[in-house]
């Protein structure tokens, strides 16, 4: 599978010529990319590495030891697979370290005695993992989190590199030609249908659009999913953690009912159920905040929440959509389609955290005899609350929003929709494929 250049290589450079740095422990659900990442890092080395601790039990054993001196541990390394370990010069990559515990406390003594050496870690279901080492090495380890491809990375691994630098230039008062829009849509469409995770985009690429093939691979990564479950640490059957997978799904873009997630569920099952799916990173919780100011987390309602699935093509496959209808669907019939939209725009705000922050998404819900009001998500963008409402064609009262302005006494709102780059008074109009460019149009 041809490498995807991900926009996260750039941390990685900077993380190899930085002065001082700390082990890097690379966090996200599986198959999002993190191994390949790490050995498209390799090639900067004159020496890469790599233990994997599920591939070769032998690993395993140097590091159960008494004291994790990495000194010792190089030593080791070294022996079993005959190359030399040098501070600067080698990449050490331990992959799957979920599997062995010891070997992530290690980490920290790698920053503590041997800082010199460049050090990543990575895994499957690391959350779990990492929650049962108390003393885990906080201050000592960075964590990076890594999801599956963006809007503008799968441009660039369809190499569409001219349009992505088309749509990072646009502007409010010099938006993309009506031909340029039309394609950036189109493009768009492709990811609402088959998300981002990189298998599914390098056969994207490779096999020009053969849409069977590539469905018959969402439906193998979901059931690789679904058999992770056995895994999971927690007293849910699988089979409860499948119907609510589903579940968040069907109720996608809609307040989480847990009572609706299958017949006769029962809310502390599913309750439980749903964080074990947020940790393994399957599910995304989009919080419900009063939205008065930045932090928006300090104003949480914990009994007001959404879930989004974590890629747009395992949602599609979840939600039992038929590739071959939409293949044949118009792309502005596709685009417009409400929860598609939603699921975009949040999976693309995501984007925007740094690679240091896990990232999280925000709502706001204003329930009242008189009237009601639903905002898609708000933002903290540029140390500002931002309100965001999504909709899924070009049409639109945006009632809600202009509610949230008034409400909020706040100077700009943004749409985001399928129309291209426009602004109505105090709404700036953002169409769907720049979503992450908000950072930069939104600039004091």
């Amino acid at each position: 599978m041809t490498y995807a250049r991900r926009d996260i290589d750039r941390f990685f450079v900077d993380w190899k010529g930085a002065r001082s740095r700390k082990p890097l422990l690379l966090r996200g659900a599986r198959q999002v990319g993190k191994t390949s990442s790490v050995r498209e890092l390799g090639k900067r080395f004159s020496n890469f590495i790599e233990l994997n601790f599920l591939l070769d039990r032998r690993a395993k054993k140097i590091f159960e030891r008494e004291l994790l001196d990495p000194t010792e541990i190089c030593k080791d390394i070294s022996l079993l697979y005959e190359q030399q370990i040098v501070d600067g010069e080698t990449l050490l990559f331990l992959d799957e370290i979920q599997e062995c515990p010891r070997a992530i406390e290690a980490l920290r003594f790698f920053h503590e005695l041997r800082p010199s050496l460049h050090v990543v870690a990575a895994g499957s279901l690391l959350e779990f993992a990492v929650s049962d080492i108390p003393s885990f090495g906080v201050g000592r380890v960075q964590s990076v989190y890594m999801r599956p491809l963006s809007f503008f990375e799968f441009l660039d691994a369809l190499g569409k590199q001219t349009l992505r630098a088309a749509i990072e230039e646009a502007t409010f008062l010099k938006p993309l030609s009506a031909v340029a829009h039309d394609q950036a849509l189109s493009q768009v469409k492709l990811y609402l249908m088959f998300g981002g995770l990189p298998e599914v985009v390098s056969a994207l690429r490779s096999t020009r659009a053969d849409y069977q093939q590539i469905s018959a691979i969402l439906t193998t990564l979901l059931a690789n999913y679904e058999d992770d479950f056995s895994k999971y640490r927690g007293k849910v059957p699988d089979v409860r953690l499948r119907d609510c997978l589903r579940a968040v799904a069907y109720q996608t873009g809609k307040k989480f009912i847990y009572r609706h997630a299958y017949v006769d569920a029962v809310s502390t099952q599913v309750h439980h159920a749903c964080a074990l799916l947020e940790k393994a990173g399957l599910i995304v919780k989009v919080r419900h905040t009063a939205a008065n100011g930045v932090p928006l987390g300090a104003e949480i309602d914990e009994k007001k929440f959404k879930y989004k699935i974590f890629d747009l093509g395992i949602y599609q496959k979840l939600s039992g959509l038929s590739f071959r209808e939409s293949v044949l669907e118009e792309t502005a019939n596709f685009v417009h389609r409400g929860p598609l939209s939603e699921m975009f725009v949040g999976s693309e705000l995501l984007c925007l955290a740094q690679s240091a922050e896990p990232g999280e998404l925000w709502y706001w819900h204003r329930e009242s005899k008189s009237s009601t009001a639903e905002l898609d998500y708000v933002a903290e963008i540029n140390h500002r609350v931002v309100p965001i409402e999504v909709k899924a064609g070009t049409k639109g009262s945006m009632r809600s929003l202009r509610i949230f302005l008034a409400e909020k006494k706040l100077p700009f709102g943004v749409r985001i929709c399928a129309e291209n780059f426009s602004r109505y008074g105090d709404i700036y109009v953002v169409p769907l494929y720049a979503t992450a460019r908000l950072g930069a149009l939104l600039h004091p």
